[in-house]
């Protein structure tokens, strides 16, 4: 490029490269001057029809005539190439600048004031920049700053660019609207000049990350540091105009460049005046009588030991400066309106935005009582309000009530000091209309807050008006509290109902919006209505209450992206909400799925010391010992989970342990006696299906499965007890009605749109024929079948709902068959392009080199698998490991293996195949021993086993033949 000539503009340097543009220093040949170029590529410019706006927009630009604008002189295309042309500044742009050190606060506001100007000039001609950042303002040699750009930042493909990977840095000045791919104005602009003003004065940007995603993540839920605990010497003032201006919510932001110049001018002005106290402790010396030298001083020590006392007193004394424990009890309603009867909640809501206050939730409140067996409680009045603080160690309780008088509505509040037993303070708002209640109950937060001594700064900073988080509409917000009432007693449908009704009277009530999402999830709803329900929530995600946006986002941080993105947005809610329940829960609960189990355990138990008798935490703290097979720990949790809720589901974990420690008439017991009461229990059924199994009594097995295989049952059911008898079927050699059972599954399967069981199913039978029959043509086929499901694995491989990777596990198993059909090349293939980077490979890898004969490679990485493997991959590891030492004459070591494959408690999966197989492979054991009547005792099991079989299994013409030669050599 450097030499050629485009248009009239000879091209002497390159300039600069970013992930939208290159930049170039020419000479324009008809003017005689030095210019700047900057080409833009033809992706960043899309259609034609959006290149036309393009064009539109940067000639509106163009036609921008301010010392702090960067003059466009022409926008042209020449061989396809669109460029911009614009006077060459020579000197250095903001953002370097800014790397060699913070500006002095003087030159910063000059520097702000100038690009305010700026950017008020475009306002004026309707004109947003939409993409001002440190890197977009130049200087000139005479110090001048310049903003560069005009008219490229609605028009760019940013999709492009972050595929691209050059936006973390523009990302970090985007609004919170405009990072959500929201519609924006020029208060856009005022957003991203706060970001710059934040940079200059402290060298770092108030928003970062080390990935996008995160920076995103930190601008829409993260308060910036102060910029005067970054700094000393900053005016408090420059602080509170640049947090002003960062406002989240666009109606809380200077509403016009020019009400941010005004303050801006006037700070200059007194700064200039040497009349500003700043918080570096540098102040203007006034002269000041000995009364106040003496007086002043001494007040100050007073109040100080006020205020020393009093959060003495307050604070729970586990911490320095640990919150103050609050609750709320449900308002005194004397208006007999019944939307009025949820008032408690929204100041609640109100009260949890403070930092210093640990305020009781109304559903912990709950919880309180239930540990109090005080299970018909519906409504938590002072008195019943008191028992519970005492039951929770909470300190200041707070009661209200509200009265009207015709159109007069009065809420007096009073807060009592539960310790001392004495009253604190009282408050009362007046107001006109139902209309004026929400900002009555931000008056009274705000004066809760300010009894508290907590600081006006910290209040100003954190207070959203509650219309603005929850709903101005008291009907909606009566609904959403029956919504609340109802997930607390685990009643989702109700609870989703309720949600609903509340969206139809206001459908910008984010709060609404995100519960039915979350009561969606609880109740199993399907997939795609949970992810529509969790963007509408997410739209309106600046109308949630700072507590709720980051568990709305870690929720749809599992459904977009897994579960271990989920944790680390919970991890930095850890960060400000210490003792919020529900995320303490749900780490724990994701961990749990991420296989995490020693973080599970340690969060999972931290909920329940909050809320003892959580079902949730008390169901999956008890599986998290079942996946860490501490069964005796898992026994005492699963005990404690009966005891609290006497479910069927409480039970069978119950009986689940007893079956891994090898106690199956215990088991048994305990599941047979639980589905006397509750017959229609399928997690009951699955367990006396289990002990059954074994036991080996497998037809008493199969009689329990099938009424839960009637087309009558409900879906899920039916499904996971087809599952269970294609395991029995296995087991007992009858191959083809396992196959016919698959695709009764597959069937289910198709109906529900659920894709990814039907491609597994598909690798189960893939299997099935050649285990069975030694089939290849048969099970490349239904591993052709399993393929076409492809596509809608990414759509749904990383779901709410899904624990693992449907892709990974597809071609993991892909990989497997290929190398128990012996070709390795082709599992290898898999593993490299597929595989390389998950626990996956092992298993995979185990059999490639089992079909290769590369026995001690196998053996080496059967220890890794027996170690740290899943207990599916165990199960085919002591199988194959038996084989592969059958063959090398490693007898002992063989029947070692398969004692392993015999004794887990996981009779699912690969069990099912393999266990009777290695009955023939025992029996063959046997023999090489010359352990005759050994392997006669084997071939018997499995002939027996067998009585009902296919008859054209390979395997059982084998085992009878060997059994009726070595019957016939005892004979002799």
């Amino acid at each position: 490029m450097i030499g050629r000539t485009i248009s009239h503009y000879k091209i002497l340097e390159k300039l600069g490269e970013g992930g939208m543009s290159v930049v170039y220093k020419a000479e324009d040949t008809k003017l005689k001057r030095t210019v700047a170029l900057k080409f833009l590529p033809p992706h960043a410019l899309g259609s034609e029809d959006e290149k036309r706006r393009f064009l539109r927009e940067a000639q509106a630009a163009a036609g921008l005539d301010h010392p702090n604008i960067c003059t466009i002189y022409e926008i042209n295309e020449v061989e396809d190439q669109t460029f911009i042309a614009m006077p060459y500044v020579d000197g250095m742009d903001l953002r370097h600048r800014i790397e060699q050190g913070p500006f002095k606060v003087e030159t910063a506001l000059e520097v702000s004031i100038q690009i305010a100007e700026g950017l008020q000039a475009a306002h004026e001609r309707g004109i947003i920049h939409r993409d001002i950042k440190s890197a977009n303002i130049m200087f000139t040699g005479r110090g001048q700053p310049k903003i560069m750009d005009f008219g490229l930042a609605k028009s760019m493909d940013w999709a492009q660019v972050s595929k691209e990977g050059t936006t973390v840095g523009t990302v970090a000045y985007m609004s919170p609207e405009q990072s959500g791919g929201e519609a924006v104005d020029h208060r856009t602009d005022i957003w991203s000049l706060g970001v710059v003003m934040y940079e200059m004065l402290t060298g770092n940007r108030p928003f970062r990350g080390d990935y996008e995603q995160a920076v995103i993540y930190s601008i829409v839920n993260e308060e910036p540091e102060p910029v005067t605990a970054v700094r000393t010497g900053v005016p408090v003032e420059f602080e509170r105009l640049i947090f002003k201006a960062l406002a989240k919510n666009p109606k809380h932001r200077y509403q016009d460049m020019e009400d941010l110049l005004v303050d801006l001018r006037r700070l200059k002005a007194e700064l200039d005046s040497k009349e500003l106290l700043s918080r570096s402790g540098i102040r203007v010396k006034h002269r000041k009588s000995r009364v106040s030298a003496v007086l002043i001083p001494s007040l100050l020590i007073a109040a100080v030991a006020i205020v020393a006392v009093y959060f003495l007193k307050f604070q729970p004394g586990e911490a320095e400066g640990a919150p103050i424990p609050i609750a709320v009890a449900d308002f005194e309603n004397e208006t007999n309106e019944p939307e009025l009867d949820g008032l408690s909640g929204m100041l609640i809501t109100s009260l949890e935005q403070s930092r210093m206050l640990s305020v009781l939730t109304r559903d912990r409140m709950f919880d309180y009582l239930d540990q109090m067996d005080k299970n018909d409680v519906t409504r938590i009045d002072e008195r019943m309000g008191r028992e519970i603080c005492r039951e929770a160690n909470v300190n200041v309780l707070i009661a209200a009530s509200i009265r009207r008088f015709d159109e007069l509505y009065t809420i007096d509040l009073k807060a009592y000091d539960l310790r001392e037993n004495k009253h604190l303070f009282a408050a009362k708002e007046e107001g006109r209309g139902k209309a004026s209640i929400p900002s009555m109950i931000d008056k009274l937060a705000k004066k809760t807050r300010e009894e508290l001594n907590e600081q006006s700064v910290a209040i100003q900073r954190t207070s959203e008006n509650i219309a603005d988080v929850t709903t101005p509409n008291l009907e909606a917000y009566q609904q959403y509290f029956l919504g609340e009432q109802y997930i607390n007693q685990l009643k989702h449908k109700e609870a989703r109902e309720a949600f609903q009704r509340a969206i139809e009277l206001d459908s910008t009530f984010a709060l609404a919006h995100y519960r039915l999402a979350y009561a969606s999830w609880w109740g199993h709803e399907p997939e795609d209505l949970q992810r529509a329900q969790l963007q509408r929530a997410l739209a309106l995600v600046q109308r949630l209450p700072e507590k709720h946006r980051y568990l709305l986002r870690a929720q749809n941080a599992v459904a977009v992206e897994g579960l271990q993105e989920g944790v680390k947005i919970l991890k930095e809610m850890e960060k400000i909400y210490p003792n919020e329940h529900e995320m303490i829960y749900n780490i724990g609960d994701y961990s749990y799925h991420l296989e995490e189990y020693e973080q599970a355990e340690k969060y999972l138990k931290r909920a329940l010391e909050m809320v003892p008798k959580h079902e949730r935490a008390l169901n999956h703290l008890t599986v998290t010992y079942r996946a860490m097979k501490d069964y005796d720990k898992g026994i005492e949790i699963a005990k404690r989970y009966a005891d609290v809720t006497r479910s069927p589901e409480a039970y069978a974990l119950l009986s689940d342990f007893y079956i891994n420690k090898g106690e199956y008439e215990t088991a048994l017991n305990i599941a047979k006696e639980t589905f006397e009461q509750h017959p229609e229990s399928f997690p009951v059924a699955n367990q006396i299906v289990r002990g059954y199994l074994m036991k080996g009594e497998y037809t008493d097995a199969e009689a329990i499965l099938e009424p839960f295989t009637s087309d009558s049952m409900d879906a899920k059911v039916r499904q996971g007890a087809l599952n269970m008898l294609e395991a029995v079927c296995m087991y007992k050699g009858r191959y083809r009605d396992a196959l016919s059972t698959a695709d009764r599954n597959i069937e289910g399967f198709f109906e529900a749109g659920d894709s990814i069981s039907a491609a597994q199913k598909h690798i189960t039978k893939a299997f099935v024929y050649a285990m069975g029959w030694n089939d290849v043509k048969s099970a490349e086929a239904e591993l052709a079948k399993a393929l076409q499901y492809q596509d809608k694995f990414a759509f749904s491989k990383k779901s709410t709902m899904l624990m693992y990777d449907p892709d990974r596990e597809y071609w993991m198993n892909i990989a497997c068959i290929s190398a128990l059909l012996g070709r390795a090349e082709e599992a290898e293939r898999i593993i490299e392009e597929r595989l390389s980077d998950s626990k996956a490979v092992w298993i995979a890898q185990f059999l490639v080199h089992g079909a290769k004969g590369e026995y001690e490679n196998a053996a080496a990485l059967a220890d890794t698998i027996l170690t740290s493997g899943q207990d599916w991959q165990k199960q085919i590891v002591h199988f194959q490991l038996g084989e592969m030492q059958y063959e090398n004459g490693e007898l002992d070591r063989a029947l070692v293996s398969i004692d392993g494959l015999h004794e887990s408690g996981l009779v699912y999966g690969p069990r099912a195949l393999l266990y009777p197989i290695s009955m023939n492979l025992l029996g063959k054991i046997h023999e090489k021993k010359g352990d005759s009547r050994a392997a006669i005792r084997s071939y018997e099991k499995l002939v027996s086993l067998w009585k009902d079989a296919d008859p054209d299994l390979p395997l059982l013409q084998e085992t009878k033949s060997r059994l009726a030669s070595l019957r016939e050599a005892e004979t002799q």
